[in-house]
């Protein structure tokens, strides 16, 4: 019971030091980089500024807006905290009880699990430029819908780096509907996007990660990043990197929706769509034309939409340029015509293979406690752009 209350005590100490500067830069960083709106001697970069007379209406207008700023950071925050801290607490102290007894089995007088010493994590940072900046930008970073960087930078312990021990890196990209947890136990499933990397390993005690984001095609909004970054030997030691970005720009006008989960989500072992049709065609003026057919097996009415997507892939890159939820209204269903025809798809002269994509959502079986799936069903088509 000591040695539980001891780990309990170690966990809220932690859990409170998220509101402390240094934690939190390592951490879980506050949304929104937000100054003190109070100091008037204080720039965006933090540097100190020359005192001058300022307009007291402005200057009063300033304070107001750092003020529900920093009023939407804290709100963000305490989200966070009221729905994880219970389920935080009881996963570490689970985790560790069971990481112990088993390490005591394998190895008989291994001796208590220990925290590594010098592992850290910094905020991600997102950025349209493969080269990470040098500095953690002070701010929300803003990128475009598609085509852009997630770099994480880590600091390792020096016998990882004699080890050159190996990682697992992994993103997702949510929207700001769902807050991640600063877990390793995140629910990717709602995720809009996931990348992940098995061929890591550490040579050097400062490291940067990265990976780029394609074929994606966010709409504009804020979104939540998140990275973990783990070891895969035993014992397996992880942390999770927090951050937000906000996406700006215009996307090609076919593309209506997000999925609700990433695409690979809707692969499964049972699939309950066929994709008997796939057609597109280019017009003079470039203009892509995307019709075809599917069949939804064990239709219902009530159903969950069908979502169509068209993504444009070449050698180096992948362009979204058509997402679409349909509407489930019989079993068998074709799309095609004007909502389907897409000119200001941004694609250069070449050729390209067409990805067409339906996916759906749906229960895994008819039980009661039956979990949320999903089907994807694909065909390729040939494309030129003249």
């Amino acid at each position: 019971m000591k040695r539980t209350n001891a780990m309990r005590g170690k966990l809220w100490l932690a859990l409170g030091s998220l509101l402390l500067p240094a934690a939190a830069a390592a951490q879980i960083p506050m949304p929104s980089g937000i100054p003190n709106p109070f100091d008037e001697h204080v720039t965006a970069g933090g540097a100190r500024k020359a005192a001058r007379k300022a307009d007291p209406l402005s200057t009063a207008q300033s304070k107001v807006d750092g003020l529900k700023a920093q009023l939407q950071a804290v709100r963000e925050l305490s989200n966070w905290a009221s729905t994880t801290n219970t389920d935080l607490s009881k996963i570490y102290s689970d985790s560790l009880a069971n990481l112990v007894q088993a390490q005591s089995a394998i190895k008989k007088g291994g001796g208590r699990y220990e925290e590594p010493k010098g592992f850290e994590l910094e905020p991600v940072i997102v950025t349209t430029s493969s080269t990470a900046p040098t500095y953690a930008p002070y701010g929300v970073q803003t990128v475009p819908p598609d085509n852009f960087y997630l770099h994480v930078r880590a600091q390792f312990p020096d016998d990882w780096v004699a080890q050159k021990k190996g990682l697992n890196v992994n993103y997702q990209i949510y929207s700001e509907r769902y807050l991640p947890m600063a877990t390793t136990y995140q629910n990717t499933t709602n995720a809009l996007y996931r990348i992940y990397s098995y061929s890591q390993s550490v040579t050097a005690k400062n490291m940067t990660f990265w990976a780029r984001v394609q074929g994606v095609q966010l709409l504009p909004g804020r979104y939540f990043v998140s990275a973990v970054i783990a070891t895969n030997s035993w014992p397996r030691d992880a942390l999770v990197s927090l951050n937000m970005f906000r996406v700006e720009g215009k996307v090609p006008s076919g593309v209506k929706v997000m999925l609700p989960h990433y695409s690979d989500w809707f692969g499964t072992y049972k699939p309950q769509l066929t994709l008997t049709d796939a057609k597109a065609t280019v017009a003079k003026n470039k203009a892509i034309a995307i019709s075809g057919a599917y069949v939804r097996e064990g239709f219902a009415k009530g159903q969950q939409p069908i979502y169509i997507e068209a993504v444009a892939e070449s050698a180096s890159n992948k362009v979204v340029v058509l997402r679409q939820a349909q509407p489930l209204t019989k079993a068998k269903q074709t799309f095609g015509g004007k909502a389907f025809t897409v000119a200001d798809h941004g694609l250069t002269a070449g050729t390209y293979t067409l990805r067409v994509r339906v996916m759906t959502e749906h229960m895994s079986s008819d039980t009661k406690s039956a979990y949320l799936t999903g089907s994807r069903a694909e065909k390729t088509v040939q494309i030129t752009i003249p």
